[in-house]
């Protein structure tokens, strides 16, 4: 078929850089552009955001991979791009969350984000904040959720109610370099291939 055709020289490429085979490489590949909802003309594109990912963090590429196998559904249904998610990977992946823990704690953070229970609708309320300030047209910003909540001071607990008390760690990682530099020198855009 054409997709394992199209599939072939990204995935030579991501089985370099990740050192991994390439049948693993394509596989990793491949089941991103399906969670993503991509096509095999897009395989080259999310071989080079992983890769950037892989190679500017504290992340393999097995653990990039882990990481987007729990949020891409997800992610793309939130309006998120393969290069959105990957910044947040790369955050997390360089606080030391990584793999299924970031997997679970982000797909917490992008469900919960936008789902107003009772005490997270009073924690933004709290904070003068509004989902439309962070989202638009149905597609969530999260870079500007959390620099929303590192500029309204969110507290610990306003932070569990809003994101729970499992994705907490991942939410305040992302918090802390939402509108500035980490100690690297990277700030949230160069977390992502653009």
């Amino acid at each position: 078929p054409i997709e394992v055709f199209n599939a072939l020289a990204p995935s030579l490429h991501l089985a370099a850089i990740g050192m991994v085979d390439v049948a693993e490489a394509a596989d990793i590949a491949v089941g991103v552009m399906y969670g993503f909802g991509k096509t095999s003309q897009d395989l080259s594109h999310i071989v080079d955001v992983m890769a950037k990912t892989t190679v500017i963090t504290n992340l393999s590429l097995k653990q990039v991979a882990k990481t987007m196998e729990y949020i891409a559904p997800v992610a793309k249904q939130m309006g998120l791009t393969v290069e959105d998610a990957a910044a947040a990977v790369g955050i997390l992946g360089n606080a030391s969350i990584k793999g299924s823990k970031a997997g679970t704690s982000l797909r917490a953070i992008l469900v919960r984000a936008t789902t107003e229970t009772p005490k997270a609708a009073q924690a933004f309320k709290d904070l003068g904040i509004s989902i439309s300030d962070f989202t638009q047209d149905g597609v969530l910003n999260l870079q500007r959720l959390f620099a929303l909540l590192d500029k309204k001071g969110a507290s610990v607990s306003q932070m569990k109610d809003i994101m729970g008390q499992w994705a907490i760690t991942a939410a305040f990682a992302l918090t802390d370099i939402a509108d500035k530099a980490d100690k690297s020198g990277r700030s949230w855009d160069s977390y992502a291939e653009k």
